[in-house]
């Protein structure tokens, strides 16, 4: 368990709890954003081994994590220009020094296990610990935060690679009802409507029912009918929705290889 508390902090702090002006003053090199970055990371690791392990081997260990994370985030900032490739390639890179680090790093160190606090919980919500399922549920959900919100950044930079060599090719693909509208506005949109998208997708295809991709597809179809219009367009939220339905069958296959490994 604590091996996926300790990834669940990473991806809560990384993606869910990262907010715009905050990856904004990272990418401008501000040591403000990095500490806010770190001190988020700190708090949300520190609060959730704690009900596992003792809390002063928690303290050491986080701090060591929070600090190799923030070196890690600086030295990608540093290295980020405007090539999209680059980019994209940073941000893969980034992941997975990070999800090595954490692996490597807690089966080096010694934890002193104390589960005074999740006992605590336990016996005031009245309910019988069952660490097998336990272990499932956060397992399904470090993997669906991922999807959802890592997705959401990984497919945009995908994106980016496939027309890097259209300057401001959003400008050509959106249709006049978007011009009108705030761009950063409908942006947020598109990325909460993925977001949701891929949710569900991972929920539904876990329990079987194939039946509702075409229903998603509808859905999305109906309401850019008009904007399907334009072949640029019809192309490009192809790709986007190919691409997020992909990331999402990869998902649902590594939870349910995870779920069924002789370790839970």
């Amino acid at each position: 368990m604590g091996i996926i508390l300790i990834l669940l902090s990473h991806v809560l702090a990384d993606f869910v709890f990262q907010w715009d002006n905050l990856v904004e003053l990272k990418s401008s090199k501000s040591l403000r954003g990095f500490l806010y970055h770190g001190l988020i990371l700190f708090t949300i690791q520190l609060f959730l081994l704690s009900t596992i392990y003792n809390i002063s081997s928690v303290i050491y260990y986080t701090t060591v994590i929070v600090f190799i994370h923030i070196l890690i985030d600086y030295l990608k900032e540093s290295f980020r220009t405007n090539n999209p490739i680059t980019n994209l390639f940073l941000f893969i890179s980034d992941q997975t020094l990070h999800i090595l680090i954490i692996l490597v790093a807690f089966y080096k160190f010694t934890f002193v296990e104390s589960n005074y606090l999740i006992n605590i919980m336990i016996s005031q919500l009245n309910i019988e610990l069952n660490i097998v399922f336990i272990n499932k549920l956060l397992t399904g959900i470090v993997i669906l935060l991922y999807l959802s919100f890592g997705g959401a950044i990984f497919i945009r930079l995908f994106i980016d690679v496939i027309y890097r060599k259209v300057p401001n090719y959003m400008s050509i693909i959106a249709t006049d009802d978007l011009k009108q509208n705030d761009p950063i506005k409908e942006v947020k949109v598109g990325k909460f409507v993925g977001i949701l998208e891929r949710i569900i997708l991972f929920i539904l295809l876990i329990k079987g029912d194939f039946s509702v991709v075409g229903f998603i597809i509808a859905a999305k179809s109906l309401t850019r009918f008009k904007q399907l219009e334009n072949k640029n367009f019809a192309e490009y939220y192809l790709i986007g929705t190919f691409m997020s339905f992909l990331l999402t069958l990869i998902a649902v296959l590594l939870f349910q290889y995870l779920a069924t490994t002789p370790t839970y």
